[in-house]
């Protein structure tokens, strides 16, 4: 994937440069005294914060440093939170969220509540640790009792908390905290900037289908707008609403429709939908198709979930003009092959007539996949469908 643009036109490679050569002269030597933090644990720090796909790789590193679990990072807001994890821990913590131990966990509160510019090993104490049902019956079983934790606040209310796990003893974490505080600022600065990045990608897929006439936005957790293009900022106010509630619908069926398709986009659902929009009588028939942000372009720090596309029965097919590439990230044959298996062409059809094996097809469909966030080849036919503005579909 290509590294996200950064401010002012300067890629994310640049920005990881910038960072490395100007933190590096005055963070580094602070920090030499530690053999924990090394240059290749910072720049694997600095590298995630820039491209924010390589944050499991980073606690990867970090667990490998501190001779831990790895750890996970957490992006708090109003709309909920979103994680992302690297090392063992991150293996184990999908099944943690999903049990009844995320239900007893305590430290993330603790934690925020603190306000405690560092890190922090004493969540509970060790008689606590022994007894609590989170440590006996959930943690403890697996080795991930003693982390050692920060908060540290972002953009427009979000707070990131990062956790170190899995350390051998109370007394190990402890000891850890004050190689970790150093590590800290880095940390914040990264997860910062993964935040804008994350931001300005969905603002630019967005801009990116304007150029076409398209009105699109990107929709997040509960709802909210994370960002809209001109266009579809026209249509707010009429059929389209953006309130403290998050983006609602002038017809109540159609609003239902969305909050059920976006929620089930939230869970992990794959399939979009149509929804043909009523509102004023002067305004011209429209469909507003709903469709899961590709891949991990639904990133932890923008929060986008899902792409909302508002077509006219006057408007043309979007997947067409280089638009999948953009919104995709991809080559033009798998573009190409894409917009066949859309159209309705087989494999073996599409293989055919781009002059290529079926073997190579199949390459580039995984690949697409990949890229779309999608397993199967009817998912994939379904969710270009609804990014389709195709007349058919308003019918």
């Amino acid at each position: 994937m290509r590294p996200p643009a950064g401010p002012a036109g300067v890629s994310a490679c640049g920005v990881f440069d910038l960072w490395r050569t100007v933190f590096y002269r005055f963070t580094v030597g602070q920090t030499a005294d530690s053999d924990m933090i090394t240059a290749k644990l910072i720049d694997a720090v600095y590298e995630a914060g820039a491209i924010p796909e390589l944050w499991p790789r980073a606690f990867e590193e970090i667990g490998r440093s501190f001779g831990t679990a790895g750890g996970l990072l957490f992006v708090v807001s109003e709309a909920g939170m979103e994680w992302t994890g690297g090392g063992g821990v991150a293996d184990y913590f999908p099944s943690f969220l999903a049990g009844e131990g995320m239900r007893l966990n305590d430290r993330p509160q603790r934690l925020i509540g603190m306000r405690h510019m560092g890190f922090v090993a004493d969540f509970h104490t060790q008689a606590e640790i022994d007894s609590l049902p989170m440590y006996t019956e959930h943690l403890a079983p697996l080795g991930y009792c003693y982390p050692a934790g920060t908060a540290a606040p972002g953009l427009d209310g979000t707070t990131f908390v990062f956790s170190v796990e899995g350390f051998d003893s109370l007394e190990a974490a402890r000891a850890a905290v004050p190689a970790l505080d150093q590590l800290r600022p880095h940390f914040a600065r990264a997860a910062s900037t993964s935040a804008q990045l994350g931001v300005a990608r969905a603002k630019a897929t967005v801009e990116a289908l304007a150029t076409l006439g398209a009105a699109a936005a990107v929709v997040g957790r509960g709802r909210r707008l994370v960002a809209a293009n001109e266009p579809f900022e026209r249509e707010l106010g009429g059929r389209i609403f953006d309130r403290r509630t998050g983006v609602e619908l002038f017809d109540a069926t159609a609003g239902a429709r969305l909050r059920e398709t976006l929620d089930r986009i939230d869970w992990g659902h794959k399939a979009g939908c149509s929804i043909a929009l009523r509102g004023k009588e002067e305004a011209k028939p429209a469909v507003l198709h709903v469709a899961p942000m590709p891949g991990r372009a639904r990133d932890i720090f923008s929060g986008g979930l899902a792409l909302l596309t508002l077509a006219s029965g006057r408007d043309r097919p979007l997947l067409g003009d280089g638009v999948l590439e953009a919104l995709f990230d991809l080559t033009p044959a798998e573009a190409r092959l894409a917009r066949a298996l859309a159209a309705g062409e087989t494999l073996g059809t599409a293989s055919a007539e781009r002059g290529v094996s079926i073997e190579t097809s199949r390459v580039h469909l995984k690949r697409i996949f990949d890229k779309v966030g999608t397993s199967r080849q009817t998912e994939l036919i379904a969710l270009l469908r609804d990014l389709s503005a195709s007349t058919e579909q308003t019918a």
